[in-house]
């Protein structure tokens, strides 16, 4: 049966650029994304909204229309399918949930040089085509 999830690649705009939050899984060690499985009666975008907010105390943000991306892979034998949003906010603080480690806001190469699983590159590549293609120089 598909394990469905939802989250947010969740990005902030300061003086140096854009940069997005990544969070450490306290289990596992890897760096990720806000996310988490939906539950019932939500949809995706729900679900992702308050995964946001309880791994990371972020609950002021704008989801960028038409930014869902979906990656799918297997945990064990089980396959898994989650959907992610951009969206911005102008929060810096984050305030995490026992399920994670640490925090970063990070400059795109410094996130691509975190992230261990090649769809969060792709997802972090995905999200900096599309800011950097709305606002030239930007990066």
């Amino acid at each position: 049966m598909l394990e469905k999830s939802a989250g947010i690649i969740l990005f902030r705009r300061d003086g140096d650029g854009v940069r997005f939050l990544l969070i450490k899984n306290a289990a596992h060690g890897h760096w990720d994304f806000p996310k988490g499985h939906i539950d019932p009666g939500e949809d995706e975008m729900q679900a992702a909204r308050r995964e946001t907010r309880e791994e990371c105390g972020i609950d002021v943000l704008e989801i960028v229309p038409d930014s869902r991306e979906v990656i799918r892979y297997k945990v064990g034998a089980k396959p898994k399918e989650v959907a992610y949003f951009l969206a911005e906010t102008q929060t810096e603080n984050v305030t995490l949930s026992d399920e994670h480690a640490d925090w970063r806001w990070a400059t795109l190469d410094e996130a691509l040089g975190l992230v261990q699983f090649d769809n969060a590159r792709r997802l972090l590549n995905a999200a900096a085509d599309r800011l950097f293609r709305q606002r030239p120089g930007s990066h």
